[in-house]
């Protein structure tokens, strides 16, 4: 989620939600993603109302999990990378369904077909994190 490559870097707190976004925001961070937030705050957005409306480009998949997770592996093979980052559109709300489709259904199938790993190295959240 794009607001989070921001929000490790800046401490939201400072804000107030319900005003409008400072145009002096800064991050040590992703910096496409700062311009994008910005580009949305300089609109009169207040900092919820663009963390709301945030949206990363990515590429739409659909289908059962075996066909998703088809697709999720054709892109790793063409791209490259070392995991996935899966996140709800505006028109699709994060809910119980959505989130259990991915945990029961879509990680499985990942796993399966060896995308994504089933088991943890390490003993502490950090030190697999740091992994990568």
């Amino acid at each position: 989620f794009g607001f989070a490559r921001i929000s490790r870097c800046c401490d939201f707190a400072r804000f107030d939600l319900d005003k409008p976004l400072s145009p002096d925001l800064t991050t040590e961070g992703h910096q496409a993603a700062l311009s994008e937030f910005l580009r949305l705050g300089a609109l009169g957005k207040s900092v919820k109302e663009v963390a709301w409306d945030w949206t990363l480009e990515s590429v739409r998949l659909a289908g059962t999990a075996a066909d998703v997770a088809q697709q999720m592996g054709e892109i790793m093979d063409f791209v490259g990378g070392d995991g996935f980052l899966i996140n709800s559109s505006n028109h699709l709300r994060l809910s119980r369904s959505y989130l259990s489709s991915i945990v029961d259904e879509l990680v499985p199938e990942l796993q399966r077909r060896g995308l994504t790993r089933s088991g943890y190295r390490h003993r502490t959240l950090r030190e697999n994190l740091m992994q990568f």
